[in-house]
């Protein structure tokens, strides 16, 4: 049986913070909101705010996740999946179950279902060679910029007022009306999730699953990655890029394709800066990392009770904050979920060792 590795679970637990503050604002904000972050009277910290979030965030970290899953899958069939097939096809079957539940009672971007689908996928190629996977990785990031492309022109498209209050309206009342809200944009929504992620996971689960093969994270570090001059090199390259699309957003809702088309391209690169630059930070402090550790040992649990968290806030059964608040504010209830989070997966590890979904996975998979 192979050791679990730490290092894989600091990633996974850095990974949730970022997906918990891209998700909060698409909880929290009307659904225009995304185009309007730079209209005239808009606060100043709220423009500052929204432009963190593009720059940083949008786009940056389900990649993450997604090379990690990539990562897991290959260290899975070294163990009992290798032997059993069985038990991976259970493990999707129950992300995929668990992620439906999360869609219709929690949250309309739940990134379970497109995981579990494209992990089935990913199966049928899982012989395939190194190369194969790289020049995969090529070409779905490359695909994933025209797709973010047309996701732009779809942004700009003036939403309804009366769509605007029927959303609004079934997230403020009652949970069955947020329910059945969320089955009626069922199609729209699994039609925009193929776009923003389907390209890109995919890409990234295979570049996942080339490591995951090597396990180079059982080594302790990340410097395979990039060399150093190139490194740099491509840590302006995202720099600029991110730059330029916090542009385009600001300028003129006409750039706003051509941002997202910028941002679809350099955002899975982003991603691996980013576990390369929270590769070298810890290894440089002596910094406790048991925090943000027990975070990605709990990582599914940790990830559903985000969403509960966020729905509590903004849902009409909690305190129905939903649309009250700016950017700023929104981002700012995103940092302290984390840190509570952060407590709770501490004491799920030491108290149980696993958080309840977990334990659920581990025992419908494992029979």
């Amino acid at each position: 049986m192979l050791a679990r590795i730490t290092t894989l679970d600091r990633f996974r637990g850095f990974a949730l913070f970022g997906i918990l503050m891209v998700n909060i604002p698409f909880m929290g904000l009307p659904e225009d909101a995304s185009v309007r972050i730079f209209e005239a009277g808009t606060p100043l910290w709220d423009k500052v705010a929204s432009a963190i979030m593009v720059a940083v965030f949008e786009g940056k970290f389900f990649p993450i996740f997604s090379f990690l899953f990539g990562y897991g899958f290959a260290l899975q069939l070294q163990g009992k999946t290798g032997e059993n097939n069985q038990i991976f096809f259970r493990r999707l079957s129950f992300l995929f179950v668990i992620g439906i539940i999360h869609y219709l009672f929690l949250f309309h971007g739940d990134i379970l279902v497109t995981y579990s689908l494209l992990g089935g996928i990913f199966f049928l190629l899982r012989n395939k060679s190194d190369r194969f996977f790289f020049k995969l990785g090529f070409a779905t990031v490359f695909l994933s910029g025209f797709c973010y492309y047309v996701i732009g022109n779809m942004m700009i498209v003036p939403i309804p007022e009366e769509s605007l209050k029927s959303a609004q309206a079934a997230i403020l009342n009652s949970l069955w009306e947020g329910v059945q809200h969320r089955i009626d944009s069922a199609p729209f929504l699994f039609g925009f999730g193929i776009l923003f992620n389907w390209p890109s996971t995919l890409g990234m689960l295979g570049i996942g699953f080339v490591f995951g093969r090597k396990n180079y994270l059982a080594r302790g570090n990340l410097s395979v990655f990039f060399r150093k001059k190139f490194f740099q090199r491509i840590v302006w390259i995202c720099f600029l890029a991110s730059v330029f699309v916090v542009f385009c957003f600001a300028y003129s809702p006409k750039w706003v394709p051509i941002g997202m088309l910028v941002l679809g391209w350099t955002a899975p690169l982003q991603s691996l800066v980013y576990l390369k630059l929270f590769d070298k930070f810890r290894q440089q402090t002596n910094l406790t990392w048991t925090f943000v550790e027990s975070l990605g040992q709990n990582s599914l649990t940790i990830y559903l009770s985000e969403s509960l968290c966020m729905a509590f806030v903004f849902h009409g059964w909690g305190l129905g904050l939903y649309g009250q608040i700016g950017m700023a504010g929104v981002m700012g209830i995103g940092v302290l979920i984390y840190l509570g989070l952060g407590f709770l997966g501490y004491f799920l590890v030491k108290i149980w060792g696993q958080g309840p979904m977990e334990r659920l996975l581990r025992w419908y998979a494992y029979p």
